[in-house]
């Protein structure tokens, strides 16, 4: 993990937290230049190349709209035991807070905070069951969400996880997050009166993670190009109750992301 990680999503600042939310992608990958042809091809996304004295890192775009970033695994000083998988940053009022709140809540392990000149401060938290996410507080503001797209952006994240009492203690100390919980297996995390992540328990096998999703049109269309593109189809076009349905792909370097179709009603 750098100490300057260009990963703002609005350089000017917005002036506008929005804490409790999900403002912030990244994708940890082997090849990037495979995620990015995956990447730019399924979702129109373009790529900007940012130099940095200690490793390899990207911006995405949709349209003007900075919405993620990668770097590039092989060129991190401690990167031999990392599988590409995506990671989100949730912001919050005070990071040192986050952090500390981790660790007396039984984190597995937390690295920083750790500063990144005129992007804000962070801190990487993997909870006890094992799931990791970063903890932000951008210098400049969080980016607005009524002025992001939600077609080919993210527009969702849910926690998978082998404990929900767990995780709804674990984050509401965090984070501040409260857990609506809708039956036995699965639930909602709430700040104040919004909804920014749910959370479900993980199927056997699959071990505890944070799941970016990303905002699609036409989810069967969506799917199938995809697996053109080279991807992996872990489940096609599954129901995800009122909300709208859902395909879990892996992309041709081995990140896991969720594409997502709302319902119309």
């Amino acid at each position: 993990m750098t100490e300057d990680l260009p990963m703002a999503t609005d350089p000017d600042g917005t002036g506008i937290y929005t804490p409790g939310a999900f403002v912030w992608h990244e994708l940890l990958s082997r090849d990037p230049a495979k995620a990015q042809h995956f990447y730019t091809e399924m979702f129109g996304w373009t790529v900007e190349q940012v130099e940095m004295s200690d490793m390899d890192y990207y911006l995405f775009y949709l349209g003007d709209k900075r919405i993620a970033g990668m770097y590039d695994i092989n060129t991190l000083a401690h990167g031999e035991g990392i599988t590409p998988h995506w990671q989100g940053y949730v912001s919050v009022p005070d990071v040192d807070k986050a952090a500390a709140a981790a660790e007396a809540a039984g984190a597995r392990h937390v690295l920083g905070p750790i500063d990144s000149p005129n992007i804000g401060r962070f801190a990487l938290v993997e909870d006890p069951q094992g799931a990791v996410m970063l903890v932000f507080k951008d210098a400049n503001g969080d980016p607005d969400p009524i002025d992001m797209p939600m077609i080919g952006n993210f527009c969702w994240d849910v926690l998978v996880t082998t404990n929900l009492e767990a995780a709804a203690a674990f984050y509401e100390l965090v984070i501040g997050w409260e857990m609506d919980v809708h039956g036995a297996e699965k639930g909602m995390f709430k700040y104040g009166e919004l909804h920014e992540a749910g959370t479900k328990l993980a199927p056997e096998g699959v071990p505890p993670n944070w799941r970016a999703y990303i905002g699609v049109t036409d989810l069967v269309a969506a799917t199938e190009k995809a697996a053109a593109l080279g991807a992996t189809i872990i489940r096609a076009n599954q129901p995800t109750g009122d909300w709208g349905r859902l395909s879990i792909i892996q992309d041709p370097v081995g990140a896991v992301v969720a594409l997502f179709q709302a319902s119309e009603d």
